[in-house]
């Protein structure tokens, strides 16, 4: 985002920037709920841009104080384009797992995810997880597996509970933690990715280590 002198303006009026354009606000403060109906984005996770390079993610009951230059924009993360964090995670995710989608509000969902051997009554299901607003510091903990999914002798898989997507549709909820061992990096390939993440669902549905 362009780096733009905002915050209190003349005749008693404030201001903030949203991708780059300038939105004029007459209270000193704004909550976050004001400011995603003030830009319309209803869907994408909104960041607010620190003068020490790092972002904060906007959430509905944050109180904003308008006083001082704020400038927003949608998480790094979910913005698209050829050289996007996000296009960039697909494409290797493509690699392993060729029909993964993932949509603009950051849900993977691989409809042909192949179960570990011999653990549950059918070879393949339904994988999905959503990644959270401040990834890549953050990982998903948290995925989901076809609802009516069993171990071989007809029980429900360990460390599953009947939940819903965030979307609302009825799965298998499983937490899910990289305790620690989550190490990203600003080059894709270089360290932790939605790759390595689903490799480590993976490991912990066998009952190893993520």
């Amino acid at each position: 985002m362009t780096q733009q002198q905002t915050g209190h303006q003349p005749h008693g009026a404030f201001c903030f920037e949203y991708e780059g354009q300038t939105f004029p606000w007459q209270e000193k403060f704004i909550t976050g709920a004001e400011l995603r109906q003030e830009v319309g984005e209803f869907d994408q996770p909104i960041v607010w841009d620190q003068a020490d390079g790092g972002e904060v993610t906007v959430t509905d009951d944050l109180r904003i104080d308008l006083g001082k230059p704020c400038r927003f924009g949608t998480s790094a993360f979910f913005r698209r384009g050829e050289d996007s964090r996000m296009d960039a995670e697909c494409r290797l995710l493509r690699t392993v797992y060729p029909s993964v989608t993932m949509s603009e509000t950051g849900w993977v969902e691989i409809p042909d995810y192949r179960f570990p051997p011999d653990l549950f009554n059918r070879k393949t299901g339904r994988l999905g997880y959503q990644i959270p607003p401040a990834y890549t510091a953050t990982p998903p903990d948290t995925f989901f597996l076809d609802p009516n999914l069993k171990k071989t002798n007809g029980e429900p898989p360990d460390n599953s509970s009947a939940g819903q997507t965030p979307h609302g549709e009825p799965m298998l909820v499983f937490s899910f933690h990289m305790d620690g061992r989550w190490k990203p990096s600003a080059s894709v390939q270089e360290g932790d990715n939605l790759l390595t993440l689903t490799r480590a669902i993976g490991r912990f549905l066998r009952g190893e280590a993520a």
